[in-house]
């Protein structure tokens, strides 16, 4: 038997001209990307001492970045262009898909990208060759994720979600249906379930095997954040006082109260982010603060980054789960070293 003891230091931290929109590490975990929303990208390598590159494109809009490769980024820019950027910081038009804004990028393991295009899906390969379009969706696409084995693509939009297997992209789709503004999507691990974070400051949720539906509400504001736990037990979730974590151990919280996870103060969480192998929560506020709280039997919750900063806007683990990313509002990048412990007694 044992204790898990958890500890958080930061270990090195930049100030950029702008919003941190996202974090992304690439697929090796060896280096990381931070991206604004006036186009910087701060590249850094993760050794003891991180080596930094800072590239700038030209960008009017808030950019979106996600893995490519195992090595590689892909980061969108204006007039729907899609760039490589490695880890050397050589920037290379991947895809230009002129006349759109693009606002959601999914890629992984598997060697294919979605991108949001309006009202569509493209997909692409890893080198940027087109593979395919899917029919228009009833309104714009506001977020795209794959399953986790790559084989289904989730579109977020109006009136719910629409699921596409990725070798059948202008048949075999399938609706789940919610009246109301559908504005992120996040499949659990397991492949059972998909969420939804609606404009209308709920959370919904289908089980996949029978298409059924759950309605999260009481939240005092937008839920605009969401992260399943490893195991697919917890759906974690922004848009409280404290991050809101739904069970869905079991038939999933319909009857079931939620578990508050971190401090509660004056201040909402901005971000939520679960650990890639722990039972474990990474909570962003809007105060600046950063906190690791347990979902596992024994609760705890330790401090990384206190208050008193910019609102937390971007959180994203390592692929090893050793390091968190960490992004600020006023442009604030932010890494930090976490060490697991089991202490037998």
């Amino acid at each position: 038997m044992g204790r898990q003891t958890l500890t958080a230091t930061l270990t090195a931290s930049w100030k950029l001209d702008a919003f941190v929109v996202s974090t992304v590490w690439n697929q090796q975990g060896t280096h990381l990307a931070f991206v604004t929303s006036l186009g910087e990208i701060l590249i850094l390598g993760t050794k003891s001492t991180p080596e930094t590159r800072l590239l700038c494109l030209q960008c009017y809009q808030s950019m979106v970045a996600a893995p490519l490769g195992p090595q590689n980024f892909i980061v969108s820019a204006d007039e729907g262009k899609l760039f490589r950027v490695t880890p050397l910081g050589e920037v290379t038009l991947l895809h230009h898909h002129p006349g759109v804004c693009i606002d959601s990028i999914a890629s992984g393991n598997h060697g294919y990208v979605a991108v949001g295009v309006g009202r569509s899906i493209m997909l692409i390969d890893d080198d940027g060759t087109h593979i395919g379009m899917t029919d228009q969706h009833e309104s714009t696409v506001s977020q795209v994720m794959f399953s986790r084995d790559g084989s289904r693509i989730f579109a977020a939009h109006y009136g719910g979600v629409t699921v596409w297997k990725k070798d059948e992209l202008r048949s075999a789709n399938r609706r789940l249906r919610y009246a109301g503004s559908h504005l992120t999507v996040c499949v659990s691990q397991d492949n059972k379930f998909a969420a939804t974070c609606t404009q209308e400051k709920e959370v919904h949720a289908w089980r996949l095997k029978e298409d059924r539906d759950m309605r999260m509400s009481g939240y005092y504001a937008k839920p605009k954040s969401m992260s399943w736990s490893v195991d697919g037990h917890w759906l974690v979730t922004s848009g409280g006082d404290a991050a809101t974590a739904w069970s869905f151990a079991g038939k999933g919280p319909e009857g079931k109260a939620p578990r508050l996870l971190g401090p509660i103060g004056d201040s909402l969480v901005s971000v939520v982010s679960c650990h890639p192998s722990e039972r474990i929560a990474a909570i962003g506020y809007e105060d600046g603060a950063v906190v690791l709280a347990s979902l596992g039997q024994e609760s705890y919750e330790v401090p990384v980054v206190s208050d008193g900063g910019a609102a937390v806007s971007a959180l994203e683990w390592s692929p090893s789960g050793s390091q968190l990313a960490i992004g600020a509002r006023d442009g604030t990048a932010s890494l930090a070293a976490i060490t697991m412990k089991i202490n037998s007694f």
